[in-house]
């Protein structure tokens, strides 16, 4: 009952977000998919502006006044307007996507998965969270010390590590009824997964894309590492998750030029930064092939941006302006910029040596191995990037068109600074098994996000 009276309270917060903002469409499962998102990032981003900017004492009051407020907002807006001026009863229904876009269909592979969900609650996310929630470490540490109103400065050093999404979306779920159950950051990565799914065949949908958004949504699902982490503890799939979503209406903007892609994809890169510091490197990675596109159209094509999109902009702008109060700005970026040298250097010594098989490029041939053999022989992916390559050969007429050509560089680009990180910079081999697995998920995920869009490119809208 908790879990759905709070997940209740983030969706309608997201619906009323989403409809100020001009992002609604006429697809209630494309909206509710929105909401959710919408909804969780307002309520982190919320907390954290006034916990970390205002100086706000966080406490159950103050998380449940957050996730209540545009609810009630909205409430009184609308008595306020009932009351001046009574809304006309002949109001034309709002239209719905065509029958031909299968969302009645989907709705029963919803339900299908959420059953499906339950059972692995029942047979994994249940029975181990502390194994797979990392709670002893960092994943739960920092939504309770949110909790319990526990904020320090080396505290505030874990919350920015960790992510302000995953430690203050819990809250709202333990604080209606007082109960910190570690569960529901399980449930919580588990309603991510399903609302991604969900949102992922809309937006394919509601661009007559239908069975893109079917055999998209059977990628994603068939990944047997994907699975197991949407439903624990680690926040590795959460950031991917909405990193993606940002990179699904990336795309679709670059094919179909449609602004409302645009403003989303900038939110869902900007969301991206709230979870892990990882967060903030795919968000800026993510913001820049936006711009770069954004950039594109106006010199090429003489396209005029709305100045809409600087409002969109806004929170990425605030989260780092707050963050600024415990980071001075300049001291982050010239230190980011001597750890870059001194890796260079490295790299450098490491080029100059002979590459002798028991020398330091033993190591990095180790990794490379390890690196292609989590891409392509593991079975944590299952065959994606073999049926990717397999896609790009026999589909090659396709990859020119405007919104793949923008999606393949997109992902080149990502590709490229995996690889770096992973067999290059990437210094020492322990847990590197477990770690090359969990980065790879990244380019995994997008790879099945770009299959349908090379498969059945050129689809018009319906």
């Amino acid at each position: 009952m908790t879990f759905l009276i709070s997940t209740a309270l983030l969706l309608l917060s997201g619906k009323i977000i989403i409809r100020i903002m001009g992002l609604e469409e006429e697809s209630f499962i494309y909206n509710l998919s929105q909401s959710w998102f919408v909804g969780t990032g307002y309520y982190t981003f919320t907390l954290y502006l006034l916990v970390f900017g205002a100086g706000f004492e966080s406490g159950r009051f103050l998380f449940i006044a957050v996730g209540a407020a545009p609810v009630f907002i909205a409430l009184g807006w609308f008595c306020w307007l009932k009351i001046k001026k009574p809304l006309p009863s002949n109001r034309p229904a709002a239209r719905s996507l065509p029958k031909a876009t299968g969302i009645e269909t989907f709705s029963f592979v919803l339900l299908l998965l959420t059953a499906i969900m339950a059972f692995l609650f029942s047979v994994h996310g249940a029975s181990t969270p502390i194994v797979s929630d990392d709670a002893i470490r960092l994943r739960s540490y920092t939504p309770m010390l949110a909790y319990m109103g526990e904020f320090s400065m080396p505290i505030a050093n874990d919350v920015f590590y960790n992510g302000i999404w995953p430690t203050f979306l819990p809250q709202i779920y333990w604080s209606i009824f007082g109960n910190p159950d570690p569960f529901f950051i399980n449930y919580t990565k588990s309603a991510h997964f399903i609302f991604f799914l969900a949102l992922t065949f809309s937006v394919f949908a509601r661009y007559g894309n239908a069975k893109g958004g079917a055999y998209a949504v059977f990628l994603l699902s068939a990944m047997p590492l994907v699975l197991m982490h949407s439903n624990a503890g680690m926040v590795d799939l959460p950031m991917i998750i909405v990193f993606s979503l940002g990179f699904i209406f990336f795309g679709f903007y670059a094919e179909r030029n449609d602004p409302r892609d645009l403003y989303r994809a900038i939110l869902f890169f900007t969301f991206t930064c709230f979870i892990k510091d990882k967060g903030e490197i795919l968000s800026f990675m993510g913001l820049f092939m936006t711009l770069s596109l954004c950039i594109y159209q106006v010199l090429k094509e003489k396209r005029h941006i709305d100045k809409k999109v600087f409002l969109f902009l806004a929170p990425l702008v605030l989260y780092f302006t707050v963050k600024s109060f415990y980071y001075p700005v300049f001291t982050w970026i010239f230190s980011h910029l001597s750890i870059s040298t001194d890796r260079l250097n490295e790299i450098v010594d490491i080029v100059e040596k002979s590459p002798s098989i028991s020398g330091g490029m033993f190591k990095y041939t180790l990794k490379f191995r390890m690196f292609f053999h989590s891409l392509l022989s593991s079975g944590n992916f299952g065959i994606i990037f073999w049926i990717l390559a397999a896609s790009v050969a026999v589909y090659a007429k396709n990859l020119n068109m405007r919104g793949n050509r923008w999606r393949l560089l997109f992902f080149g680009i990502i590709f490229v600074g995996i690889f770096d990180f992973l067999v290059i910079e990437y210094s020492s081999l322990i847990a590197y098994q477990d770690y090359v697995h969990r980065i790879n998920m990244l380019p995994a995920v997008l790879a099945a996000i770009i299959l349908p869009s090379i498969w059945f490119a050129g689809t018009e809208p319906e």
